[in-house]
């Protein structure tokens, strides 16, 4: 018995599919670029949490207003003062555990009279934003402890307007509205209290709100519907599945 082989090719009549080809060409590389933006961002995101566990092995510092400027975001900090009884922001939208409240900020008076923020950290919203928590001031003189950070300004950022009530509910912390609140000036650090310092609330800080490992994670989503995108243009537009039927015919008929 002759058995016949099939060919492994035969030449393609496939035309490109010209809406397949444009797509392509305009999704591949947003797919591409995405995917490169998360590869950079798990970069730094990576940078930031080899500084941060490097900070976290240094000895605490005493801060003052002398050295307030000097030392690196997450420096581990303590300092001796009390908090103003009446100047607190409350940061709005702020969500533990899927549970909306705030994160507190307010002033805290150095020993040395130099005045900074500090975040004491979270508290569950009331009923809505007419009937903000009560959130009690530590009295007298305070130690406190935590990480030195840096505020980032908000260029599109549009508060509540400059008000002599409070507390005052805001989005973010807009230094330049707060400096012209309390007619003095107030250094662009703040203290994000550790959860074992004198008044703290509820702490437990994030370092950022995605890691280098969930960048990468996305940086692989986005590469892996490049390369799914490439392999449907490629079946879409050339022979090459009629020549994976034809040489799969081909070992079954020799088998």
């Amino acid at each position: 018995m002759v058995i016949k082989i099939a060919p492994l090719a035969e030449k393609s009549n496939v035309s490109p599919n010209k809406k397949i080809t444009l797509l392509t060409s305009l999704i591949l590389p947003l797919l591409i670029v995405a995917g490169c933006w998360q590869l950079q961002r798990a970069a730094e995101k990576r940078d930031m949490e080899q500084h941060w566990q490097a900070q976290q092995q240094l000895p605490v510092v005493v801060l003052n207003g002398n050295n307030i400027l000097q030392l690196p975001d997450y420096q581990q900090v303590m300092s001796n003062g009390y908090f103003s009884p009446i100047h607190q922001w409350y940061l709005d939208n702020r969500h533990r555990q899927g549970q909306y409240g705030f994160e507190i900020l307010q002033e805290f008076i150095l020993d040395d009279g130099a005045k900074l923020l500090v975040n004491r950290g979270w508290v569950a919203a009331g009923s809505g934003r007419q009937h903000l928590p009560k959130v009690v001031t530590p009295a007298g003189q305070q130690t406190i402890f935590g990480e030195l950070m840096t505020l980032q300004p908000y260029a599109l950022l549009e508060n509540i307007p400059i008000s002599n009530s409070w507390p005052q509910v805001i989005l973010h912390p807009d230094l330049t509205r707060m400096r012209d609140q309390l007619d003095y000036p107030l250094p662009s650090r703040y203290v994000r209290l550790d959860g074992t310092s004198q008044g703290a609330l509820i702490t437990n800080w994030q370092l950022t709100a995605l890691s280098s490992a969930r960048h990468m994670g996305y940086a692989v989503q986005w590469f892996a519907m490049a390369i799914a995108l490439v392999m449907w243009f490629l079946i879409a537009n050339t022979a090459l599945p009629g020549k994976l039927r034809a040489q799969l015919n081909n070992r079954n008929t020799r088998s």
